[in-house]
């Protein structure tokens, strides 16, 4: 009876350690919204660029700001800037960057000082 309790102690903390490497870290779940959020970003310059070009209806500069707003400004200033695009607006040449900062500023502080997403 004494050699099947360590032997049951063992199982337990294997099965411990297996859930704990299947468990989504939530750094996970972050990046992966940065990642799609970009992508509409990137796509919608690239459409309002190629739209500039045919004379047709533009992509509003609401949009484009309320997407970079919302996590993809990074992305979407490199667009702008491979293509070309916008660059003589200082809504966006100014205005992305500074969404840039706050947005590293804030990943800083949620990563670092709230450690809201715990070790990764």
């Amino acid at each position: 009876m004494q050699d099947l309790f360590p032997a049951r102690l063992q199982k337990t903390a294997f099965r411990a350690t297996i859930r704990k490497k299947r468990e989504a870290k939530p750094v996970r779940y972050l990046i992966l919204y940065l990642i799609l959020i970009s992508l509409p970003g990137v796509f919608l310059a690239l459409f309002d660029k190629a739209a500039a070009k045919r004379g047709a209806r533009r992509v509003p500069e609401a949009v484009l700001m309320g997407v970079g707003a919302l996590g993809g400004a990074f992305a979407e200033f490199l667009a702008m800037r491979i293509v070309r695009h916008k660059t003589q607006h200082a809504k966006f040449m100014l205005g992305l960057p500074l969404l840039i900062i706050a947005h590293a500023g804030l990943l800083y502080y949620l990563l670092f000082v709230l450690r809201l997403f715990g070790e990764f």
